[in-house]
Parts: structure tokens; sequence; C-alpha cells
């Protein structure tokens, strides 16, 4: 318990010093996945502080995902993932569309009338209740019925582009650009802010040399990591 800190002095509230105690915890690895937290009562009679403050902590950080309690067991730290994506595999956007261990996948398609008429599809996909990347797919002279006929199967990207077109001439023009988090990537990735995001723009284009879709990615980097395979 020696992670938990509380300040009587301060102004802060007990529930969030309890809730930033463990939050640090975790994030710098003091705390590993599926360890067991003290109970409510053990916290609030060490600390001499009521129940409430520590089963609202509590609720607060099952919230974030990152903890969970078992009936009957106990809490644990919630299990986090972590994929390492060889470079290579992503730079040839072989990677999948939708990954079948992916425990939970949301998509919007949008439609944009206005004059550079395009397709806009989110995609944005959770494991154990983290989300693991956000995406954005700008298609320009796509057919929605197709493109939505191509969401439903277990797909490449680079498939999902050469199907889309009818040609194996496709180039991917991919841009790795690491960036810190903003508010808004903070409501998408459920990170903080300044929290390392992986940020890759992808533009593709047909044998023609015509852009057909751009492909931006959000990735936490926390959760996700490429390596060079020699």
């Amino acid at each position: 318990m020696y992670y938990i800190q509380i300040d009587k002095s301060i102004r802060k509230s007990y529930v969030q010093q309890i809730v930033t105690s463990i939050e640090q915890a975790i994030y710098n690895k003091i705390l590993k996945d599926q360890d067991q937290l003290p109970t409510v009562s053990e916290i609030s009679s060490f600390f001499e502080i009521s129940d409430i403050a520590v089963r609202m902590a509590y609720q607060d950080l099952q919230k974030k995902n990152l903890i969970h309690s078992i009936k009957g067991k106990g809490t644990f730290v919630s299990l986090r993932p972590y994929r390492t994506i060889p470079l290579k595999t992503f730079y040839d956007q072989k990677h999948y569309l939708l990954d079948s261990t992916d425990s939970f996948f949301r998509r919007w398609l949008y439609t944009n009338k206005e004059k550079d008429a395009h397709l806009l599809i989110k995609l944005h996909a959770t494991l154990n209740g983290f989300p693991i990347y956000h995406q954005k797919i700008k298609f320009y002279k796509s057919n929605l019925d197709q493109v939505k006929s191509l969401l439903t199967e277990h797909i490449h990207i680079r498939d999902f582009f050469i199907r889309l077109n009818h040609s194996e001439e496709i180039v991917m023009d991919n841009l790795f650009s690491p960036k810190s988090a903003d508010l808004l990537d903070v409501s998408l990735l459920q990170i903080k802010v300044k929290d390392p995001v992986h940020k890759i723009v992808t533009k593709v284009y047909n044998k023609n040399h015509e852009q057909i879709a751009e492909v931006e990615t959000l990735m936490p980097a926390k959760y996700i990591s490429f390596e060079v395979l020699l």
C-alpha cells in the first residue's frame, strides 16, 4: 500500500489523491497487470478516512479501465494491451484493418457532399477496454456500398485498397510523425495530455498517380511500439 499517498494537509480531495497515486503506480509499473489492490476497508482503516472516498476512487479508476473487480476475489489492475508491430509490416500496410483479437470495434461512415466530395470512415478499436488505435480514412471517388462490403472482411489495409481500386498497382506513402497528445487525442485514446502518440499519415495513389485515399492513424505509444526486423 506504500504507493498510495494521502496528505491531509492539502486541499486536494482524498478521492483524487487515491486515483492519482494508483494511476502513477500503474504508469510507472510499480503496479503490474493483474496485481491485486488493497480492499476498500484496508485503505480506509490505514489512512483513517471514510469508505465512501475509497469506493469513489475505485469507481473512477474502473471507469478508466485501469482496474476491475472480481466478485469474491478482490480488485485487480486490468490487463493492458501491448503490441509490437514489425516496422516493415506497417510500411507495407500488411497489418489488418480489423484485427481478430480486438475485443471491441466501432466504425462510422460519413459522406461529404461538398465540392471535394469524398467518403470518410472513422475506425476505433479497443483491446481489454483500452483504445489501441483511432483511424480516419478519406476516400476519393469510391463507391460507398463497395467500401462497406469490404469493411465486413478480415482484410489487410493494402489488400483493401487493391480490391477497391481493382488494380495491384497502388503506391502508399507513409509519414511517421510522433507527437504529444492533445485534448482530442486524450478523449479518443484515453491517455493524458502530452503522452506520446504515434501519428502515421498514409497517402494512397493509383497507377495514374492520382490520390485515391488518405489514412490518418493515431496509436498510443504506451501500448504500441514498432520494431525493425533484420
